[in-house]
């Protein structure tokens, strides 16, 4: 529709709707990734899940053992309320098992950082991500 022999005219707009100049235009833009960052994404993060379950296990494991060998008069551990002329005297775990779980889980998630081989691409794309977070 269009309008001819007028100098001007005087209009409202009600509606515009979803299909204006500005809303078609304003399509999101797609994220490009190369060939090497989607094959190393999944492995990474496969990488990364392994290393969180053998922490786990490690730290079952290593709890277990730490509560097994307590007593042991050669290996001398040292809690909080063991007497100090005897440390096997009075020495306990913690009321709560999951704190030495805890601890020990934690080390070895420090021992097994070394799994991820590409640490500075790990980085890039966490520092990646978050920045799209906040853009």
């Amino acid at each position: 529709m269009s309008l001819k022999n007028t100098e001007y005219i005087t209009g409202i707009v009600v509606y515009t709707g979803h299909e204006t100049k500005i809303q078609m235009n304003s399509a999101k833009g797609v994220y490009k990734q190369s060939t090497m960052m989607k094959t190393t994404n999944p492995l990474i993060a496969q990488v990364f899940v392994l290393q969180l379950l053998l922490s786990a296990a490690g730290g079952f494991i290593g709890a277990q053992w730490h509560s097994e060998n307590l007593d042991n008069p050669y290996l001398l551990f040292h809690t909080p309320g063991a007497d100090e002329d005897n440390p096997t005297k009075g020495a306990t775990l913690p009321d709560d098992d999951f704190d030495t779980w805890q601890k020990i889980a934690g080390a070895w998630i420090l021992i097994c950082t070394n799994f991820v081989p590409i640490s500075l691409l790990v980085t890039v794309e966490m520092v990646k991500f978050f920045q799209g977070i906040i853009m």
